[in-house]
């Protein structure tokens, strides 16, 4: 393709198309967000056995549901496609050591609490952090208070560009 022929290439071609999986994140979100609370329940939320240890995060991804409102099972396949967005998770328990001041201070700048993840709290992780784990059929993800970079109120508002 000359450059004449991608430049009248991008004139005519549409790039706000709406990406197909954020579409279905916007009609799925709901019921992404049920099945995580019901994987959350699963593993005992935050009464969960599991120890956090120093400063590492136990984090659960959005989880797809399994079967569609009218009850049609989805294939694992599909599943795994809709949880694309492993970088989109919720805090179900902290280290002792997460976010404590002396360890995001810097050079002697106060930090606003509000701001500070706490459990319960969505957040987004840098790509390719933390260890992924199994945990009584719950996929999660334990990763360093350093790995997250954002807070989101909808957590299927956000679509990680990967």
């Amino acid at each position: 393709m000359t450059d004449i022929q991608w430049e009248a290439h991008t004139a005519t071609t549409d790039f706000s198309e709406t990406n197909p999986v954020q579409d279905m994140l916007a009609e799925r979100g709901p019921d992404m967000i049920k099945a995580t609370e019901a994987a959350e329940k699963q593993i005992g939320g935050a009464e969960c056995p599991v120890k956090v240890q120093t400063w590492n995060l136990l984090l659960m991804p959005l989880q797809a549901p399994k079967e569609t409102r009218s009850g049609i099972i989805l294939s694992d396949t599909t599943v795994n496609a809709m949880e694309h967005n492993n970088y989109v998770a919720k805090i179900i328990k902290m280290g002792p050591m997460a976010f404590t001041v002396d360890r995001i201070r810097c050079e002697d700048r106060e930090v606003d609490a509000d701001n500070i993840p706490k459990v319960g709290d969505w957040v987004v992780v840098s790509r390719l952090s933390g260890q992924r784990i199994n945990y009584k059929g719950v996929r999660m993800n334990v990763c360093t208070d350093d790995s997250v970079i954002l807070v989101v109120e909808n957590p299927t508002a956000c679509y990680v560009m990967v």
